[in-house]
């Protein structure tokens, strides 16, 4: 079971649906709609939020919607994550967690020799990584 609905999930989704033995479960509030190659690929199978989960029936997941999914192994949130770089002054995080002075989220204006590496993915190619092999 992955939860989540954007890149964190879909980047998920795409390693793991794979591997599974059975689908693959995406508990999701709401989607990227930009990130759909990895969200509607033919083995997984797309299930509201999670209402909760039991270790009953080899552990057990209740939906929202009343539906559940019994006997799964793991549960990984794909939701996200807050930046933090508490080391820099000003504090260059912005409220909607991107980075305020620096080009394209890797250099810093102010001082180009520093560069952040890994808060920016090219969503062209990770879309292309969602299509089957």
């Amino acid at each position: 079971m992955v939860v989540g609905g954007s890149i964190s999930a879909a980047d998920l989704v795409v390693d793991l649906a794979p591997l599974v033995k059975g689908p693959l479960y995406l508990s999701q509030r709401g989607r990227n709609e930009l990130l759909d190659a990895a969200f509607t690929l033919e083995w997984v199978v797309t299930k509201p939020p999670i209402q909760r989960f039991t270790a009953d029936n080899g552990g057990t997941i209740e939906f929202e919607d009343g539906s559940t999914v019994e006997n799964f192994d793991k549960i990984i949130f794909g939701t996200g994550y807050r930046l933090s770089y508490p080391f820099l002054t000003p504090d260059p995080v912005t409220t909607q967690n991107r980075l305020a002075g620096f080009y394209q989220h890797i250099f810093k204006i102010d001082d180009p020799s520093l560069a952040v590496v890994g808060q920016v993915s090219s969503l062209d190619f990770w879309v292309s990584r969602a299509d089957p092999i």
